[in-house]
């Protein structure tokens, strides 16, 4: 039995549906990460967990209890708001120690707990400080110590690093990770930023338009996405659609709407004259010597991006996109001819539709 069970769960407001059957079990000591556009519906399903938004249909259990309609505070869930919600008046330790007082913890037992949260975030010098003395990195870190402090069975992120800058973001990524996996806290976490979910997470759960279109470990939802929004939204990708005109045991042969034809050295599951999306991420097409690409273009625009260089190319299929590593000089101007080639195990066919019945390999 799953640590949380979210069953076949359905939210409505004003009659409009907002969340559609989410199914989805999360093993005790897992960091999960619910990611998505703005929109989509994953803070709506962080807060039926935490109990303040209402279930229309569904039910959610927690360690085999049905916690559906359970008051929030009954629950048992550590939450970190993407305000971090700290109390302005009270110092870093009386914050740590807030949860702890509402649930009647001894004063020895509570002042032992708040100074070992303390030291495990590195904030044991500022327990005596009021939030508006610390930094940003530093206030996400007593909310997430007020949030482990009363051991919860569930932590709850919504949005925790959003309001960091770029370079606090990426370090705070893994001060969490590292917390998370010291305390073996049972984790959820709301984001739309595909590189923080990729980073920490043991699996992730991507969301569009209140459903969840795909549940996999990092690795293999950038590897083998299953439609062409999780393509594009996770990472970058070349979409170019085409039509299956021929399939054998290591061939696919593909048409494209100018009927130019590639042929990809492995079977895709897909019928003859379906319509597809050839999908291609940019690090996984090279540059190819002359007369031995695949296919051939003409560099429009380059960008030197510090550690690789990204291209633009024009070709008959249409403008793609190339990451070169910048461990050589760059002899490529814009102008030049370009041909490209790339390993049939590093692209994915997708189906053209969002629910279709084709399998994407």
């Amino acid at each position: 039995m799953a640590f949380l069970s979210l069953s076949n769960i359905y939210k409505n407001y004003s009659g409009r549906q907002v969340i559609r059957n989410i199914n989805l079990s999360v093993e005790q000591g897992e960091f999960i990460s619910l990611l998505g556009p703005s929109g989509c519906g994953k803070t709506t399903t962080l807060q039926m967990i935490a109990g303040f938004v209402d279930v229309t249909h569904g039910s959610i259990t927690l360690k085999g209890k049905d916690i559906t309609q359970t008051a929030p505070n009954q629950r048992g869930l550590g939450i970190v708001f993407q305000s971090y919600a700290l109390f302005p008046h009270m110092t870093v330790a009386e914050n740590v120690m807030f949860g702890l007082q509402m649930r009647k913890v001894e004063p020895s037992e509570k002042i032992q707990r708040t100074e070992k949260i303390l030291k495990h975030v590195h904030l044991e010098q500022y327990k005596d400080r009021y939030p508006r003395h610390l930094s940003g990195g530093q206030r996400q870190r007593v909310a997430l110590a007020r949030a482990l402090v009363i051991n919860p069975d569930i932590l709850l992120l919504d949005e925790p690093l959003s309001n960091l800058d770029a370079k606090l973001r990426e370090e705070m990524q893994y001060e969490l990770r590292r917390l998370q996996s010291s305390f073996g806290t049972t984790t959820l976490m709301v984001t739309h930023d595909q590189n923080e979910a990729m980073s920490i997470s043991d699996r992730v759960v991507v969301m569009q338009d209140g459903e969840i279109v795909q549940v996999d470990t990092p690795q293999k939802l950038y590897q083998h996405p299953k439609n062409t929004f999780v393509s594009s939204f996770v990472g970058h990708s070349n979409l170019i659609e085409g039509t299956v005109t021929h399939t054998s045991k290591d061939k696919t042969l593909l048409a494209f709407s100018n009927n130019r034809q590639i042929s990809l050295g492995k079977k895709f599951n897909f019928l003859p004259k379906s319509n597809v999306i050839l999908s291609l991420r940019p690090e996984s097409l090279f540059l190819a010597p002359q007369g031995r690409g695949r296919i051939t273009g003409q560099l429009t625009e380059k960008f030197f991006m510090g550690s690789h260089w990204t291209y633009l190319i024009k070709t008959d299929i249409g403008q793609l996109e190339v990451l070169s590593t910048n461990n050589m000089p760059d002899t490529l101007a814009v102008g030049s001819s370009i041909e490209l080639d790339w390993s049939d195990n590093d692209c994915r066919l997708l189906p053209t539709v969002k629910h279709s019945a084709e399998v994407a390999v």
